[in-house]
């Protein structure tokens, strides 16, 4: 009852219209301060965002371009074109062995004309799934839990083929995460339709 007599008194009204005119500025400001703060967040968010996927998009072109080059110096390769002319697997097996260690491939296979792989480096498994109805374009290989980046060309010798050169690069690879990292990429993940193949 004292309560209600106060506020209906001439200075309980006062004393609400003080607390009014105190209160809603601040609240008012904490809202404004709010909007502005999550405002500052979402675009450092969408700048860091933007900077990431713009490191990776670069670092894939360049993953892409490096593997193209070098299956094209392979394909074109003499005696890479005599030794499988000749049908040497061991030389060609360890002419591939040096060649990958050189352009740090995760993979490099010679296929003959039927599509049958008869000589590679690095590589054990006989699923890799390689589609050589496209031939000079990248493309997804899987091998079991393995996802590679894969480019294959012909080998030809006097408007001949001889066979397939092929390569590539683990998607699924630790170590490309770890240089993504040293490129101040964070918070990482690659897709592969609805696979994950690599995440932080």
């Amino acid at each position: 009852m004292r309560l209600k007599n106060f506020l209906l008194s001439f200075k309980g009204k006062l004393t609400l219209l003080i607390m009014a005119a105190i209160l809603l500025p601040l609240l008012a400001a904490a809202l404004i301060a709010r909007q502005v703060l999550q405002e500052r967040i979402h675009r450092a968010f969408t700048a860091e965002l933007e900077a990431g996927l713009g490191t990776i998009t670069l670092f894939l072109r360049w993953m892409e371009q490096d593997v193209v080059t070098e299956i094209a110096r392979i394909a074109s390769n003499d005696a890479v074109e005599e030794q499988l002319a000749l049908g040497t697997v061991p030389e060609l097996k360890k002419m591939l062995t040096t060649q990958r260690k050189v352009v740090d491939l995760a993979l490099l296979a010679v296929f003959d004309r039927n599509h049958e792989r008869i000589a590679s480096s690095k590589f054990k498994s006989k699923n890799l799934a390689i589609d050589f109805s496209r031939l000079e374009q990248l493309q997804v290989a899987t091998s079991g839990e393995d996802y590679y980046l894969v480019y294959v060309l012909p080998i030809t010798k006097s408007q001949k083929t001889l066979g397939y050169a092929a390569g590539g690069i683990l998607l699924n690879d630790n170590n490309l995460l770890n240089y993504l990292h040293t490129a101040q990429v964070s918070n990482t993940a690659f897709w592969f339709g609805d696979k994950l193949l690599l995440t932080d």
